[in-house]
């Protein structure tokens, strides 16, 4: 991975090796020594999860600076970005080891596989409906404009078409209050600068901006919204920067000018600022049989098998894997043909 690429989300499905274990197994992750030369190196452990219905399990974010999940490793525990403490790694080492993190030991012959979602979760929402009383705790102010429904019609995506219109003379911007910003990955909204049909046209130079404020800097712009290029209701998505994501950011919209009061009209509506949320859902095996070891009925898993016998069937294996042995249950006797389990707690159960 180069230097300043993005963190990538690594799953690994547990091995029939690992679950069918009957002692603890050791998870580590490594990076080779030596480095060709090149120079330091640095590299980031974070939000490691192995989880399952095993008591005994993997959850580790960092953020707690003495780490109960690992047993040794060559990183330092420090904060990293804004996504809280992460294992750092970095510099050459001489030991033919190279750097390291190992794991508690851990059961986990029910683990199966892993699988990540992503849900969101709205740091800002704002459709302006009902109208917000600004300044609140979202809205710092609005010149220049009003909440109504525009003169050109609704861009809205999800109420009734009340929107920030921004039409009046002077200057004309709207802005939040400083928010933590912090775990924010997105901001999204839509916006229409004139096209007719009741909202005036803008002209040269009478273009929209979106700037930030970080810590009570000055506003550095962020996204330029040509006067001409937004006539119809456009969807905006902007990848937050690193620079904005502080405990105390500003947002703020702004006309670089306009000729007056009812021209060069725009409108802003369905505001949100979006965190991205990677959940880690193991999927857990309650129930597994390959035969491999003929078993014994009743048994723990198996109460009964009629008409059948453990063994590899005349027509041959059907095992799903080459791991696995040629054993089936295998039904031919005369009468009644049946294998039935304990009874299980399938209350889990996908």
């Amino acid at each position: 991975m180069n230097k300043g690429d993005a963190g990538v989300h690594v799953i690994a499905a547990v091995t029939d090796r690992m679950r069918a274990s009957v002692t603890p197994v050791q998870l580590r992750v490594k990076q080779s020594s030596p480095f060709n030369g090149r120079g330091s190196q640095v590299w980031v452990l974070d939000n490691v999860a192995v989880l399952g219905p095993s008591p005994e399990y993997i959850d580790e974010d960092f953020d707690s600076v003495t780490s109960c999940s690992f047993l040794a490793h060559t990183g330092t525990v420090k904060p990293f970005q804004s996504t809280g403490n992460a294992l750092t790694f970095s510099g050459n080492l001489t030991s033919s080891v190279g750097h390291f993190a190992t794991t508690i030991p851990v059961r986990i012959p029910h683990v199966s596989t892993a699988r990540v979602t992503r849900h969101s979760r709205f740091l800002l929402e704002e459709d302006f409906e009902p109208v917000p009383l600004i300044p609140n705790i979202y809205w710092a102010s609005i010149q220049g404009g009003k909440i109504a429904l525009p003169d050109c019609g609704s861009i809205d995506s999800f109420g009734i078409g009340l929107a920030a219109f921004f039409t009046l003379a002077g200057n004309r911007s709207i802005e939040t209050q400083p928010l933590d910003l912090t775990e924010a990955d997105t901001l999204s909204f839509k916006i229409k600068i004139g096209g007719g049909g009741g909202c005036e046209a803008a002209d040269t130079g009478e273009d929209v901006v979106v700037e930030y404020q970080s810590n009570g800097s000055s506003f550095i712009e962020m996204k330029r919204m040509a006067y001409n290029a937004y006539t119809s209701s456009t969807n905006v998505n902007i990848s937050l920067p690193a620079a904005v994501k502080t405990a105390s950011t500003a947002l703020r919209w702004r006309q670089l000018s306009n000729s007056g009061d009812q021209y060069d009209e725009w409108v802003i509506d369905n505001i949100r600022v979006t965190r991205v949320v990677h959940v880690v859902v193991v999927v857990g095996t309650i129930f597994s049989e390959h035969f491999d070891t003929p078993p014994t009925t009743p048994s723990v898993k198996w109460l009964s098998i009629r008409g059948g016998s453990f063994v590899t069937p005349d027509c041959g294996s059907i095992a799903a894997h080459t791991s696995f042995s040629s054993r089936a249950a295998f039904f031919s006797a005369l009468g009644t043909r049946s294998i039935t389990t304990q009874p299980l707690d399938l209350s889990g159960a996908l």
